[in-house]
């Protein structure tokens, strides 16, 4: 999906998944764009690293497999939180989007 959407957006870098590093950052030519992969931190460790003072820089972020409790934050805090749940089908996969 970010793929996609950075590609919508003229980005002609290679693009991966932060899984090791935690978090990539890809300047396209209008926008600037996070992605974050926390699968392998729990929520006390994404602060103690400082993600919330990562979501103050401009641009659009992406969390994977973030805690329900990020979300609360980030709500309390003032951003705008969009869920993308994407669901396995057959042939195909299913968005659903929560704003």
């Amino acid at each position: 999906l970010v793929s996609e959407i950075l590609k919508y957006f003229s980005y002609e870098g290679e693009i991966t998944s932060p899984t090791f590093g935690i978090q990539n950052i890809y300047k396209a030519p209008s926008q600037t764009f996070f992605h974050y992969d926390l699968y392998r931190k729990n929520l006390q460790e994404c602060l103690e690293l400082g993600i919330l003072d990562m979501f103050e820089e401009k641009g659009l972020h992406f969390v994977e497999w973030g805690e329900e409790d990020l979300e609360k934050i980030l709500k309390n805090s003032g951003f705008k939180v969009v869920i993308i749940t994407l669901e396995k089908l057959k042939d195909s996969r299913m968005y659903r989007i929560d704003l």
